[in-house]
């Protein structure tokens, strides 16, 4: 927690329309660990995968996850291209999937409330 109290200090925790968390607030924020989310997005594209294929990927099935930045350009064509949505007309969660170049994998772009996104690079055994 006192990670996230010097990370306040330096650079303010905001909210999703950019107000600035009080004190207060920041005491109830939970650190997650990378490993943790990466845990996390990869049970997501597991279940994902199931949903669209009917078919479960093997436990040796490799999973990368990142959060590098994305451009606008980029976000745009998640959202048009969209594989899928959960709530709203905008949708709280958009999910976009496409086999690679070489067809030996998949990659996902996982986005939740248009402003948080995750890559996922699936490789098969």
């Amino acid at each position: 927690m006192d990670l996230v109290r010097e990370h306040h200090k330096v650079t303010p925790l905001t909210t999703y329309e950019g107000r600035v968390l009080t004190e207060a607030e920041v005491e109830n924020v939970l650190p997650l660990s990378k490993r943790r989310i990466d845990r996390i997005a990869t049970k997501i594209v597991r279940c994902l995968h199931f949903r669209q294929s009917g078919e479960v990927l093997p436990k040796e099935t490799s999973f990368t996850v990142g959060i590098e930045p994305q451009t606008s350009d980029e976000l745009e064509t998640v959202v048009r291209q969209r594989s899928g949505l959960v709530g709203g007309k905008l949708g709280e969660f958009i999910y976009r999937f496409s086999p690679t170049p070489d067809g030996g994998s998949w990659d996902w772009v996982l986005l939740f409330y248009l402003t948080h996104h995750f890559r996922v690079h699936v490789t098969g055994p």
